[in-house]
């Protein structure tokens, strides 16, 4: 279920180049609320796995392995680590309030944007890949970070 809820997010984009927008990080940070590390992990894993294997899950229905060693496969990397860290994160926050879910996501967005950028930048250069692969989504994953803080706190996160 978690795999399908990232691969139904991520059929709901914008496309922009070189990365579209889409919500395939608001979906990684809600396994990461609802699953925990552990399943969280795996259901990213799983969803990986598949569109490498060539089930059409990744942005505009695209699969296969070379979307993963594509200049833009880092964001789709990143993916891993985000939702381990950000249920690892929400795990021990004291209190499951707003602002503890905010910065959990922003520790998962981070990690996103390290891996995606990093990899693009083997491309393009770093201030290209900063450029191109995270200044135009400052604002919008900015939103993706306040709905999902919302929604995690309610308890209300469905996948």
């Amino acid at each position: 279920m978690g795999a399908a809820f990232v691969a139904l997010c991520t059929q709901i984009a914008i496309p922009t180049k070189p990365v579209p927008f889409t919500l395939q990080t608001f979906a990684v940070l809600c396994l990461a609320a609802k699953y925990g590390p552990r399943l969280g992990t795996f259901s990213v894993l799983f969803y990986i796995v598949a569109g490498a294997l060539g089930l059409p899950v990744f942005s505009r229905f695209g699969a296969g392995l070379p979307w993963l060693l594509a200049p833009t496969g880092g964001y789709l990397l990143g993916f891993i680590p985000a939702v381990y860290f950000t249920a690892r994160f929400l795990q021990l926050a004291p209190r499951k309030g707003f602002w503890s879910c905010f910065w959990a996501g922003l520790i998962g967005e981070s990690i996103i944007f390290l891996c995606g950028a990093g990899r693009l930048s083997a491309f393009v250069g770093f201030s290209q890949a900063y450029a191109l692969g995270i200044a135009p989504f400052l604002l919008t994953d900015l939103l993706k970070l306040i709905a999902f803080a919302w929604v995690a706190r309610q308890r209300t996160v469905v996948v």
